[in-house]
C-alpha cells in the first residue's frame, strides 16, 4: 500500500489509537526517545559526530613504519588455497 493512500483521516485514526494504547505520559516519552534515536542515527550515517571526536585521544604516530613490497596479483593467479 503506497503512502499516497494515507489520508489525513487515516493519520488521525492511527494517532488516536496510539494515544489510547500508550497513554499521554508514555506517548511523550516514546516521542522523545524516537526523536533522540533518529538524531543519533542521522549523525552516525552522515558522520557528524563532532562531540565524540573531541573525547577520543589522538592516534599515535609511528615513525617506524614498514613499507610493503611485492608484486601485483593477476586475476588468473587468484585461486583459493586449500
Amino acid at each position: 500500500m503506497p503512502l499516497a493512500f494515507i489520508t489525513p483521516v487515516t493519520a488521525v485514526v492511527v494517532l488516536v489509537v496510539v494515544l489510547l494504547v500508550l497513554g499521554p505520559k508514555r506517548l511523550s516519552g516514546v516521542g522523545k526517545s524516537l526523536g533522540s534515536n533518529m538524531r543519533d542515527f542521522r549523525d552516525s550515517v552522515t558522520g557528524a559526530d563532532e562531540k565524540d571526536d573531541k573525547d577520543l585521544p589522538a592516534a599515535p604516530q609511528d615513525r617506524n613504519e614498514e613499507n610493503v613490497t611485492g608484486e601485483p596479483v593477476d586475476e588468473r593467479r587468484r585461486t583459493p588455497r586449500a
